[in-house]
């Protein structure tokens, strides 16, 4: 059909179709959440930092994955998986989690929360009788416990277990402990609850083993090992093919290195040597950069990968929660972040406040409603559900200050 539009009325017709058009169908205020773009100008100046960092040996290598809306957007390699025997850092080369486990643990927990085998309220010692002797050390003297410990409170960090991080009696007995000693989580919980309290539970973020009381707990009410449950329940719906607690034969041609920065580059762990540790849920998980943007992508979408479902999306919504009510977030080296929360195993931004006194603080200039996590030999990833990104970059370095991840984070969001 021909429409004159020459005549008034046709126009004011047409005009108003347009107007409704780009009401219904075009891009409103709310739904513009691509505001950060992925170009090859970003991303040819963030491969450019990696690659100065691994010229001057601060890093070995590393890898580094960008997805936006659940494609990737960039995925690439960089420097050495191991310097010595010459190793090419690759794709799907394998990385130490560390505390990048605890939020896998959290989700774990969730899950037994979400199908009604357990209550965030439920006190621990419903499952691990000896909580219920445990008391609280103040001023060299025993208090008894004004309430029992949550599993809620395991999930925030606020039991009120010491962390080794502090001065007190008990975190002279938490620094004194050896890891190695252990052959389970029955054992080293088993040995957590001979120690006392440093505060009241619900009283304030202490970063201790509260995962690892959470992995306990997940063993005890499924009768599953810690490692086969999350297998079965995160592991085999998210396609996480290269997630262990232990290495196997078959792949330790692809365990990367760990070097401690001091000054330059120095060799501290050999790749080639076998990786096994008990299932736990504090550390000890072992990944690949596209093994876990598949665990950032679930979070990203509400508990939803494909056509798996690991949790439901109130589910998720609780977990994102700020359970700060402070809202500053302790963190490494007596630093506290301020206008960061923590929920059950991430730290969430909670504003939009531009932090440029020192790189830790740096690392939550990320957009409100963010969340991330870090682990020990320098992994990280975060989810920006403002942008639906998901970043994650995975180094194998002690001893590394955070202004290597500060400059890719600063460069993204430019």
């Amino acid at each position: 059909m021909n429409v004159q539009l020459s005549d008034p009325h046709h126009i004011f017709l047409f005009i108003l179709g347009l107007i409704i058009y780009g009401c219904t169908n075009g891009p409103s205020s709310e739904s513009q959440a691509n505001k950060v773009l992925i170009d090859d100008g970003k991303i040819s100046h963030i491969s450019n930092i990696i690659e100065t960092n691994i010229e001057k040996e601060i890093i070995p290598g590393a890898v580094l994955c960008i997805s936006q809306k659940g494609k990737e957007k960039f995925l690439k390699a960089y420097g050495w998986q191991d310097i010595e025997q010459d190793i090419p850092m690759k794709i799907n080369s394998i990385f130490r989690l560390a505390s990048m486990t605890k939020p896998i643990t959290s989700v774990a927990i969730m899950i037994l929360v979400e199908n009604g085998s357990i209550k965030l309220d439920d006190p621990v010692s419903k499952y691990v009788k000896e909580f219920s002797r445990l008391k609280v050390m103040k001023n060299e003297q025993l208090e008894p416990l004004k309430r029992p410990i949550t599993i809620k409170d395991l999930l925030t960090y606020t039991s009120g277990m010491a962390s080794g991080f502090e001065n007190s009696s008990s975190d002279q007995l938490m620094r004194r402990m050896d890891q190695n000693q252990f052959q389970s989580l029955e054992e080293l919980v088993g040995f957590l609850c001979t120690i006392p309290l440093v505060e009241q539970p619900g009283t304030r973020f202490i970063y201790s083993y509260n995962s690892d009381v959470l992995a306990r707990i997940v063993e005890i009410v499924s009768q599953q090992n810690f490692g086969i449950f999350l297998k079965e329940h995160i592991f085999d719906p998210l396609k996480m093919t290269d997630t262990y607690f232990k290495v196997p034969p078959s792949k330790q041609n692809q365990l990367s290195s760990i070097y401690i920065y001091q000054d330059s580059l120095q060799f501290l762990i050999p790749g080639s040597k076998k990786y096994e540790v008990f299932p736990r849920g504090n550390s000890g998980l072992v990944s690949t950069i596209k093994d876990y943007s598949h665990f950032a992508d679930m979070l990203l979408f509400n508990g939803n990968f494909g056509k798996k479902q690991v949790l439901k999306e109130e589910t998720i919504s609780k977990m994102l929660l700020n359970y700060l009510p402070d809202r500053k977030l302790p963190f490494e080296g007596g630093e506290v972040l301020n206008g960061v929360g923590f929920g059950f195993g991430f730290a969430i931004d909670l504003d939009n406040t531009l932090r440029t006194n020192s790189p830790a603080q740096r690392l939550a200039n990320l957009p409100k409603g963010s969340f991330w996590w870090p682990g020990g030999y320098r992994t990280y990833f975060w989810v920006d559900p403002e942008n639906e990104l998901t970043v994650q970059i995975f180094i194998q370095t002690r001893n590394l200050g955070h202004n290597f991840i500060t400059s890719i984070i600063d460069l993204i969001y430019k």
